[in-house]
């Protein structure tokens, strides 16, 4: 169930509100789907400004198309809300190669087409680490 103030909360934290990116965001209680693989449904999934940062700065590629230095995913808020959003029903749900973690694919695509993955493990709680698209 994701949080009914998630949105609100999450273009604070975009906009630099010293008490939204002072501690992790708290997007929601895991669904159904997610409780069933695994998922405390009783613990919070959490997001960082950290994560969502790095979701949103431009991806940077070399001339062979490798990503280089600091680069990011390109995401827009946008796409993040919808991808976190689509934590209700996703597409797939992989274990993660870490103990306690599991991989989730969307339906969300960035304007390339690719579809969103969505690294997930329990710490104290939930703890979405990367935004890929």
């Amino acid at each position: 169930m994701i949080s009914e103030t998630f949105t609100t909360d999450l273009r604070k934290m975009i906009e630099g509100d010293k008490q939204m990116t002072s501690r992790p965001l708290v997007v929601g209680k895991p669904s159904h789907i997610l409780s069933e693989c695994g998922a405390n449904a009783e613990q919070d999934i959490t997001i960082t400004k950290k994560v969502i940062d790095k979701a949103m700065r431009p991806e940077i590629r070399d001339e062979e198309g490798r990503m280089v230095g600091n680069t990011g995913h390109g995401l827009t808020e946008g796409l993040i809300v919808d991808s976190i959003m689509e934590l209700e029903s996703p597409t797939m749900i992989f274990k993660g190669r870490q103990d306690n973690s599991l991989l989730i694919i969307t339906n969300v695509a960035n304007q390339k087409a690719m579809e969103n993955s969505i690294p997930f493990t329990k710490g104290c709680g939930w703890r979405i680490h990367t935004l890929l698209c």
